[in-house]
C-alpha cells in the first residue's frame, strides 16, 4: 500500500502549485457564495441548492471545508486551489487502497491482478483530470463511496452479517449525493453476482437489489430533472431567472445515425486511450469531416463486435465479460448517443470506468502466467513497467493544469479550429485584463480570438467573445456585427442578448430594449444587470413607473446594491412624485459614492 501511495504521489504532485482553472471552477468555488464564504451561509444551502445544474450536496460539503479551513491573506480574498487539489490526492490515494481491495475481494486473494490494477488506476494519465480539477471533486467523492460499497456488497454476498448490507445502501446513497453516475451501482452488483457464480435467473438476487434500484431511479429523477433547470418539486431552490448552463443544456441537431456513430466512436476511444493516453486534452470536441477516420466511420459496428465478443467470450470464462461489462456499465450514461453539449467524449468518464478493462488484462495475464516458474517476477515487471510508463505521461499532463492558459493552449494545440477553446481562452484574459486594470492582457485576448477566427474556429461563443473585445475597445459597430453572428450561431443565451443590448443601448434604443427582454426571459447568472440596464433604457424614454419596478428587481431580488441603482430608483422616485423615498435613496447614493454630482443635486432637490 505504501508503495501505491508513493506512486500517487509522485504522478500527481506537479499539481499541488496549480491555480483554479476558468473551466467551472468559478461556478464551484471563486463565484459561489456557498464556498468562498462558507461561514456565511445556511447551514441547510449546501443540501438544497443545485450548482451547474447537478445536485451533489457532499461535494459542495467538502469544497466549503477546504475553503474554510483555507489560509487567506485577506478575508475577501479567494483560497488558493492548492488545499483543494491536494484534498482530491488525497482521495484519489485511498480510492486506490479502495481499488486493491476491491479486485483482492473479488478474485479470492490473487494480490497480483489486484496490484495491477490499483497500479493502473493510480497513476493512468486519463485520470489526471478527475484528480487535479477542482471542479471534479465530485468524481473522487463518489468514487470512494461506491468502491467501498462493491467491498461491503461482497462482504454481505458471501454470507457477512446484514449490517454489511445496510452499510452498502448506506455508501450508495452516499455517492450518489456526490455525484449521479454512481446510479449504475446495482448494474455493477449484478456483474458481482456473475463473477461470483450466482445465478440471475433465480429471484433472490434481484429482489436484494430492490432498495437499490429504488435510490437509483430517485437520483436518476433528480438528475434529469435538474439538469433541465427544475427544482424537482420544489424540495430545491432553483432561481429560474438565473438561466441554465449552455454546456449541459445544449443539445445538437444529429440524425439518429450520426448519434449512434458519435457515441459509439466516444466509446471506442475511450478503449484506445486505456492502451494509448495521447492526445490528451480538457475538451475533445466532435471529430470533423477531414478527422473521422475509421473509429467513426466503422464506429458503430466495431462497438456492436466489442460487445458481441464479450457475450461469446462467456464460452470460455467470466473475465471479459466483466471486464467490458464493468467498463460498459460506467461510461453508457455520458456516451453521446444523444449529443448534448460540444464534447464527444472527456476523460474524467473513465475514472471508475477504466478499472474493469485493467481487471480484464490482469485476468488475460494471470492465466497465461498461471503455471510459470517465475509468474511472482514477471508480474513485478510489469506492475512496475506501467507506473514506470505512466507516471511521466502523468506528471505531465497534471501540469498542464497549471492554469487557463496550459490548459487550453493544450486544446488548441491538438484541435486547432475548436472555437471553444480560443473563447474560454480569450475570455480569460479578458477577465483578467479587468481586474488586474492590465491594457497588455486585453490585447493578449484580442490576438487570441482573433487567431481562433483566422484558424477558422466557428461558435457562438467565439463570435460573443470577439464582440466583447470591440466593445471594450470602443469600436460599436464591429462588436455589434460579432454579436449578431453569434446571435446567429447559437446558442442564444441570456448573457449574449445583454451583452448585444449594451452594445444598442446608445445606437438602437428599441433593438436593446428587445435584446433585455429576452435576456430576462431566458435568465443567466448576472440577470440583475439586465433589469438595471432595462430601467435606464426605460428612464430614458419617460417610462418612470416602469424603470422604478425593474431598478427595484435588480437590488432587491438580485442584490445589485450600487450607487448608480440607488441614484436611478431616487430618480424615478422624483419624477413619481415620491421625494421622500428618492432623498432616502440619494443618500445611499451617496454613502456610497460621495463624489457623485447627480445624487448631490438630487438630494438637494428633494430637500426643497
Amino acid at each position: 500500500m505504501a508503495a501505491l501511495f508513493i506512486s500517487v504521489w509522485v504522478a500527481f504532485s506537479p499539481a499541488l502549485d496549480n491555480d483554479f482553472v476558468s473551466w467551472d471552477d468559478p461556478a464551484y468555488v471563486l463565484e459561489n457564495p456557498m464556498v468562498l464564504h462558507p461561514n456565511d451561509a445556511r447551514s441547510g444551502d449546501v443540501w438544497s441548492t443545485p450548482v451547474s445544474l447537478n445536485y451533489h450536496p457532499l461535494t459542495m460539503m467538502t469544497l466549503q471545508w477546504n475553503s474554510a479551513s483555507a489560509e487567506r491573506p485577506r478575508p475577501s480574498d479567494p483560497p488558493s486551489a492548492g488545499p483543494f487539489i491536494l484534498t482530491n490526492i488525497w482521495l484519489h490515494a485511498l480510492n486506490t487502497v479502495l481499488v486493491l481491495l476491491f479486485i483482492h475481494g473479488l478474485t479470492r486473494g490473487d494480490l497480483a491482478a489486484a496490484a495491477f490494477c490499483a497500479a493502473v488506476f493510480a497513476v493512468h494519465p486519463m485520470h489526471v483530470e478527475s484528480v487535479v480539477w477542482v471542479s471534479e471533486r465530485k468524481d473522487v467523492l463518489y468514487a470512494f463511496f461506491f468502491l467501498a460499497g462493491l467491498i461491503t456488497w461482497l462482504k454481505w454476498s458471501r454470507g457477512g452479517a446484514t449490517w454489511w448490507y445496510a452499510a452498502t445502501v448506506l455508501l450508495f446513497i452516499a455517492s450518489c449525493l456526490s455525484k449521479a453516475m454512481a446510479v449504475v451501482f446495482p448494474v455493477v452488483l449484478l456483474l458481482v453476482d456473475m463473477w461470483e457464480k450466482r445465478s440471475l435467473l433465480t429471484i433472490r438476487p434481484w429482489l436484494e437489489k430492490v432498495p437499490l434500484f429504488a435510490i437509483s431511479v430517485l437520483f436518476g429523477l433528480i438528475a434529469l430533472n435538474v439538469q433541465s433547470g427544475g427544482d424537482f418539486h420544489g424540495l430545491l431552490q432553483v432561481d429560474r431567472a438565473l438561466g441554465t448552463t449552455v454546456a449541459v443544456a445544449e443539445k445538437l441537431p444529429y440524425s439518429a445515425w450520426d448519434q449512434f456513430r458519435y457515441g459509439a466512436y466516444g466509446y471506442l476511444m475511450y478503449l484506445v486511450r486505456f492502451l494509448l493516453p495521447t492526445g490528451l486534452a480538457t475538451f475533445h470536441p466532435y471529430p470533423e469531416s477531414a478527422a473521422r477516420g475509421l473509429l467513426f466511420w466503422g464506429g458503430p459496428f466495431l462497438l456492436l463486435a466489442v460487445v458481441a465478443g464479450s457475450i461469446w467470450s462467456l464460452r470460455k470464462g467470466r473475465a471479459v465479460f466483466f471486464g467490458v461489462g464493468f467498463f460498459t456499465t460506467c461510461v453508457a450514461l455520458v456516451l453521446q448517443f444523444l449529443p448534448v453539449g460540444r464534447a464527444v467524449m472527456a476523460e474524467r468518464y473513465t475514472y471508475l470506468a477504466y478499472i474493469g478493462l485493467a481487471f480484464m488484462v490482469a485476468q488475460g495475464i494471470d492465466h497465461f502466467l498461471r503455471d510459470h516458474p517465475f509468474r511472482g517476477r514477471i508480474w513485478s515487471g510489469i506492475i512496475l513497467g506501467s507506473v514506470i510508463v505512466f507516471i511521466p505521461l502523468t506528471r505531465t499532463q497534471a501540469d498542464i493544469w497549471q492554469n487557463t492558459r496550459t490548459l487550453f493552449h493544450q486544446v488548441i494545440d491538438n484541435y486547432p479550429t475548436d472555437a471553444d477553446a480560443y473563447a474560454n481562452l480569450g475570455s480569460w484574459y479578458g477577465k483578467r485584463s479587468g481586474q488586474e486594470r492590465s491594457p497588455a492582457l486585453l490585447d493578449t485576448a484580442g490576438m487570441v480570438l482573433m487567431e481562433g477566427a483566422r484558424a477558422g474556429a466557428k461558435s457562438g461563443p467565439l463570435f460573443e467573445a470577439l464582440a466583447t473585445f470591440h466593445g471594450s475597445q470602443g469600436r460599436t459597430d464591429s462588436a455589434l456585427v460579432w454579436f449578431d453572428r453569434a446571435v446567429a450561431k447559437g446558442p442564444v443565451t441570456g448573457q449574449l442578448m445583454h451583452n448585444r443590448a449594451m452594445a444598442r443601448y446608445t445606437s438602437d434604443p428599441n433593438g436593446c430594449l428587445e435584446d433585455l427582454e429576452q435576456a430576462i426571459r431566458i435568465g443567466h447568472g448576472r440577470v440583475g444587470e439586465s433589469y438595471a440596464l432595462r430601467a435606464r433604457a426605460r428612464f430614458r424614454d419617460g417610462r418612470y413607473a416602469e424603470a422604478l419596478d425593474d431598478i427595484s428587481i435588480a437590488m432587491e431580488r438580485f442584490g445589485h446594491h450600487r450607487a448608480d441603482a440607488f441614484l436611478l430608483r431616487g430618480l424615478c422616485q422624483y419624477q413619481l412624485g415620491q421625494n421622500e423615498q428618492a432623498a432616502i435613496n440619494a443618500r445611499e447614493a451617496l454613502k456610497l459614492d460621495p463624489n457623485s454630482a447627480q445624487a448631490r443635486e438630487l438630494a438637494n432637490a428633494t430637500a426643497q
